[in-house]
């Protein structure tokens, strides 16, 4: 899998078929689970902050993933190394 192929891909329908909002630019700092949704905290890259409150937030954030990480969850299996 190339991340960046799959990550165009995945931008590229989400944008056509409006089924999530896509915000790039910023870094989730931490979330908690309330009853009507995750609330987040984002640092912009100027080191603003925002929240968001969206109904489900995905664990799928990369290999050092803050949400996995924020459920206590683990990534098995293996990864691409370079030689």
């Amino acid at each position: 899998m190339v991340q960046p192929v799959v990550e165009y891909v995945l931008c590229e329908h989400l944008a056509r078929t409006g089924l999530a909002k896509l915000r790039l630019g910023g870094r989730l700092r931490g979330f908690t689970e309330q009853p009507d949704g995750v609330n987040c905290e984002v640092i912009r890259a100027d080191g603003s902050t925002y929240r968001l409150v969206p109904e489900y937030l995905l664990g799928c954030d990369g290999g050092r993933s803050t949400v996995r990480d924020g459920i206590g969850a683990t990534l098995h299996g293996t990864g691409a190394h370079s030689s």
